[in-house]
């Protein structure tokens, strides 16, 4: 099951960064996501396409694809971007609604480098990124032919939902809650997160344990306390929950156990 990355849709939440990639699982979110790999190789997956990512390649990341990292081997070192869609909305508006492929090669590394070195000196780093990220349109069409883009809708809708979700986690979140919210059906609600996340009740219980894991890490409070205060109405409910995430008992995440 993946998640979605609230961190990823604050404003402010933008990079230009050169290291290597941990080992991440499923993930997905409205923003742009860029792996330029330098040396070494890097095990993607998208969408359920399994890839390997090698020195010379580039892996584009069109928002709203889940997509995740495994280990990357000792001498991968590689460019990562992420930042908001519109930082490419003129290459894109060029592109005449398609896009760039998933995968393709990238040799310009001089470029790459020099692009970053700005980036890490500016002051105004969100326009220098969006500067860099037009430059780097032009050069990724030398060697990507591009494809046509997803035709996909909900997203904006989805984006709410879930910060909502985040947000309102020891409330009450059920679908005549979220219809009276956005303004939209049961049924829409429903078929739409389905199609972008997969259940709705699965998916908010993890994130409920996910935060009283953590609040059970900190110590203080009881299991059942933690239960509730975490938006479970029910013991049981938790247990069987945090078992399924997790595959142990939530008493095992208290520190004086």
């Amino acid at each position: 099951m993946s998640y979605y990355e609230t961190q990823a849709e604050k404003s402010d939440h933008f990079f230009f960064e050169k290291r290597t990639v941990d080992a991440l699982e499923a993930h997905f979110h409205s923003r742009v996501e860029i792996i330029i790999a330098e040396r070494g190789e890097l095990p993607v997956t998208v969408n359920g396409e399994k890839h390997v990512l090698r020195g010379g390649e580039a892996f584009f990341c069109d928002g709203f694809s889940v997509h995740s990292y495994g280990k990357a081997t000792s001498d991968f070192t590689a460019y990562a971007i992420l930042c908001d869609k519109s930082f490419f909305a003129e290459p894109a508006a060029r592109l005449e609604g398609k896009t760039f492929p998933v995968f393709f090669g990238f040799k310009n590394f001089p470029l790459l480098e020099t692009l970053y070195e700005n980036y890490l000196a500016s002051e105004d780093k969100a326009l220098t990124l969006f500067g860099a990220c037009s430059l780097l349109a032009a050069e990724f069409l030398k060697t990507a032919k591009p494809v046509a883009r997803r035709t996909e809708r909900g997203e904006t809708l989805v984006c709410g939902i879930l910060e909502y979700i985040d947000g309102h986690l020891e409330e009450k979140i059920s679908l005549p809650v979220l219809a009276e919210e956005f303004g939209y059906s049961k049924e829409y609600i429903s078929r739409t997160f389905s199609k972008y996340v997969g259940a709705m009740p699965r998916y908010i219980n993890r994130l409920r344990v996910q935060k009283a894991r953590r609040m059970l890490a900190e110590g203080g409070r009881t299991v059942i306390e933690t239960a509730f205060l975490c938006g479970f109405e029910s013991p049981n409910t938790f247990y069987r929950a945090y078992k399924d995430a997790f595959g142990t008992p939530p008493k095992t995440a208290c520190p004086d156990r």
